[in-house]
């Protein structure tokens, strides 16, 4: 499952509580994530898709460390541009990787976008152009092995999410 707020997320998992049953249960946080949510959230899920910022990534790793746990990661990246979305531009997500890579207690699993809405043509060619940016990434970062996932797509751009390898 995925949660896009953390109020929400933790509003969820204390329902979980009541049923013991559901305990292999996952959650992932999908939505914006503000430095001051971040120990609502690490520990609690199995991938963060949504660290936009070197700032934000940071603040994720110095908290994992002081709870002791690794934390998952995508990077977001605004592969189309448009200025309502966040994240880093391809090329600062390629100035900033190494730096990220070598964060304590942070996995950087791949990356994240989101498409324009309205366009599948559109949609098809942002997610080819983050697939194509994880690819490039792959051959010049340090430490690529992580480097797998792909999250992008909605319900309305979904199949071209995965034509990309989403």
């Amino acid at each position: 499952f995925a949660e896009n707020r953390p109020q929400e997320l933790t509003r969820k998992l204390e329902g979980l509580r009541e049923h013991p049953e559901m305990s292999g249960v996952r959650f992932d946080m999908i939505g914006n994530l503000q430095t001051n949510k971040i120990n609502h959230v690490i520990g609690r899920v199995g991938l963060i898709h949504s660290i936009s910022s070197v700032h934000l990534a940071e603040e994720v790793s110095k908290r994992s460390v002081a709870h002791g746990i690794v934390s998952d990661v995508l990077l977001e990246v605004n592969v189309s541009g448009e200025e309502s979305k966040s994240g880093f531009s391809p090329d600062e997500v390629r100035a900033a990787l190494d730096d990220i890579l070598a964060l304590p207690a942070l996995r950087v699993r791949g990356l994240m976008t989101m498409a324009p809405q309205g366009d599948p043509v559109v949609a098809e060619r942002t997610f080819e152009g983050l697939r194509l940016l994880l690819e490039g990434l792959r051959a010049e970062a340090a430490e690529p092995a992580s480097l797998t996932e792909l999250s992008m797509g909605m319900s309305e751009d979904f199949w071209e999410a995965v034509g990309q390898g989403a």
